[in-house]
């Protein structure tokens, strides 16, 4: 699986199926089914997606973790470590935003998205924000500051990396079986016209700059359109 940004963090698919069911019918998702996963080695030491002060993520997303506390996304988010994009506990509509190091480590918002329907999911982190999209639309929102700890685990799409040690052989655990697509990572805390753009409600005129963003994608299919700046 392909990093589309150019900056070659390709990511291992173990096990992923690609589909032609997306979201809108053309190219192909990700279905992590049957506790599969991808997981990106970044060969420095697994510290470009750490997040540190600020930090956002996107992607598309069909069903809901089948376990509690199973992430979409993670980098470890557990121990101390990381950040994670996961289901919390049991909760049938609740979406966290697990960050451990500001506090309030698994603040969540709430949207039933479990409707077998394709929906995109922002998480963002910055500038002593902290904030959460379900199809563009913001559905929470909090004042946090301060800095997301490191953590030695990798980048995780559809489970997570318990070895917390970037020394380590990965430690899969945590499988969320859900379908993915076009994901996403800045470093920043991208705007909420950004995230309309990301979600569809705009195409092709964007304010703000990607310029700075490391983006992921999870199958270089759905590309960026031309955006004009």
């Amino acid at each position: 699986t392909s990093d589309s940004s150019g900056n070659n963090y390709h990511a291992t698919n173990a096990g992923g199926a690609f589909v032609s069911e997306t979201r809108d019918g053309n190219g192909q998702a990700i279905n992590f089914n049957g506790n599969k996963y991808a997981h990106v080695d970044d060969g420095q030491g697994q510290t470009v997606f750490d997040g540190g002060a600020a930090i956002s993520i996107s992607f598309w997303v069909k069903e809901w973790p089948d376990g509690g506390w199973d992430p979409y996304i993670s980098k470890r988010g557990e121990s101390g470590q990381g950040w994670q994009v996961r289901r919390r506990g049991n909760a049938a509509a609740n979406l966290a935003f697990t960050l451990r190091g500001p506090g309030n480590d698994d603040w969540y918002a709430t949207q039933n998205i479990n409707d077998g329907e394709w929906h995109h999911i922002v998480t963002s982190w910055g500038n002593g924000k902290r904030r959460i999209y379900i199809d563009g639309n913001k559905i929470g929102e909090e004042n946090r500051g301060g800095n997301i700890n490191p953590t030695g685990s990798q980048l995780v799409f559809g489970a997570r990396d318990n070895s917390g040690n970037a020394n380590n052989a990965p430690s899969i655990g945590n499988h969320s079986s859900t379908y993915m697509d076009d994901v996403r990572i800045y470093n920043r805390s991208i705007t909420a016209d950004e995230v309309t753009v990301l979600s569809g409600g705009l195409l092709n005129k964007i304010e703000g700059n990607f310029a700075n963003a490391f983006s992921y994608q999870v199958q270089a299919v759905r590309g960026p359109e031309t955006f004009s700046v």
